[in-house]
């Protein structure tokens, strides 16, 4: 299974795992599919967290690209992976991303979607689409957490953040070990227990105007 769908407690919050660590987790369409599936359920559910983890040495390395894949191929990949950070961006309940290891292209994309991003002391973040072949997915959302000329910065290098800058910038909200991301997460839980439904949706639309509901978010992305 590429992606470990489990409840961590029902009704309240899900864990999605991504689980390829063969290739650092690296997101090909079926993954994508799986967690825009994963997340639709959450919007139905009524769900109050969710949380995404990396199996292995790192959190997700990026999207799959191969050799023999057209540019046509590429530009589906690309839509499917912008849907699937909406979903995250405008989620009507709280997420959270704990990263192990590197959060790279997409994976830190991904990362910057979210409400809580936890990073290790020796995590890392890299942005290499643009420097690569001119991809740019996410770009406002990065800018919104870290400002302009970071946001700049940190797309025309490309250069590794470590965990420590990360932190400084607003790119991480947490830097926490390891052991301590259980305890984070158990506080985090109980917290959104305590929340009515629709209540934290609430709260991100004061905030941002980033709650959204299922069936705008369905027609915004013609699912």
């Amino acid at each position: 299974m590429l992606v470990e769908a489990r409840v961590i407690k029902e009704k309240v919050a899900i864990s999605l795992n991504l689980n390829r660590p063969d290739s650092a987790n690296a997101l090909n369409s079926e993954m994508i599919k799986t967690l825009r599936t994963e997340l639709f359920k959450a919007y139905e559910d009524e769900c109050r967290l969710v949380v995404f983890r990396g199996n292995g040495k790192h959190f997700c390395s990026g999207f799959d690209i191969s050799r023999d894949d057209t540019s046509h191929e590429i530009t589906e990949r690309l839509l499917e992976i912008e849907a699937l950070l909406q979903l995250v961006a405008d989620a009507p309940f709280l997420t959270v991303a704990f990263v192990q290891g590197g959060a790279i292209g997409t994976g830190a994309d991904l990362l910057a979607a979210c409400d809580y991003r936890i990073g290790t002391p020796d995590s890392f973040f890299k942005f290499p689409g643009f420097q690569m072949s001119g991809v740019l997915i996410g770009t406002r959302r990065l800018a919104r957490l870290v400002g302009r000329q970071n946001a700049l910065q940190s797309v025309l290098t490309a250069d590794r953040i470590p965990a420590s800058q990360a932190e400084a910038m607003g790119l991480l909200s947490h830097v926490l070990e390891t052991e301590e991301h259980d305890s984070f997460l158990e506080s985090l839980i109980e917290t959104a227990a305590k929340t009515k439904p629709g209540s934290i949706a609430q709260l991100k639309n004061a905030i941002d105007g980033r709650g959204g509901d299922l069936a705008r978010i369905r027609k915004s992305i013609r699912v």
